[in-house]
């Protein structure tokens, strides 16, 4: 079983800031959060103890606090397209360059 599906993409588009374990697909869809990334999207742990997960959630309750920058993972979150126009041209790009 490999966690992905929507809830984070749609949570993104309508400006929701995503937590969620470094798991599957989530890696994929999800920037996780750091000072030194202006694209961030969402915040990620890697462990399964809820003192990880508690550790996360104050972090960005943290950010919370800092308009600024909470308003620029949301926006990133929002700019975010996960559709398959920009999928395709990725399977395209990848195909044209290995047959040359």
């Amino acid at each position: 079983y490999e966690p992905c599906g929507l809830a984070q993409i749609i949570a993104m588009r309508y400006g929701c800031v995503p937590i969620a374990r470094a798991t599957g697909g989530l890696v994929d869809t999800i920037r996780n959060y750091s000072d030194a990334d202006v694209l961030s999207t969402g915040f990620l742990f890697s462990g399964n103890s809820p003192v990880e997960f508690a550790s996360t959630i104050d972090a960005a309750i943290k950010l919370f606090a800092d308009p600024q920058k909470w308003q620029k993972i949301q926006q990133n979150g929002m700019k975010e397209d996960f559709s398959w126009k920009v999928s395709a041209k990725k399977y395209s790009d990848l195909y044209f360059s290995i047959i040359k």
